[in-house]
């Protein structure tokens, strides 16, 4: 009895993990987008929240709608 019991509370509990996990949203940045190349070799963000992107290329700032060269 207490094995069952046991086993629903794991099940449950697992099931309330899982559906508590927030959604996140990956988007895919390119030569299109502005970036000089597809690889990206260093990420780095200052204290004004740009983001600096680092390729063999050049390096890029991104302000979260742009990259600047």
């Amino acid at each position: 009895m207490y094995v069952k019991l046991y086993f629903y509370l794991f099940g449950l509990f697992i099931c309330v993990n899982t559906y508590s996990q927030s959604k996140c949203y990956i988007e895919h940045y390119g030569t299109s987008d502005g970036l000089p190349q597809q690889t990206i070799m260093s990420i780095l963000q200052d204290n004004k929240g740009f983001m600096w992107f680092g390729t063999w290329n050049g390096l890029t700032k991104f302000d979260g709608y742009n990259f600047y060269s």
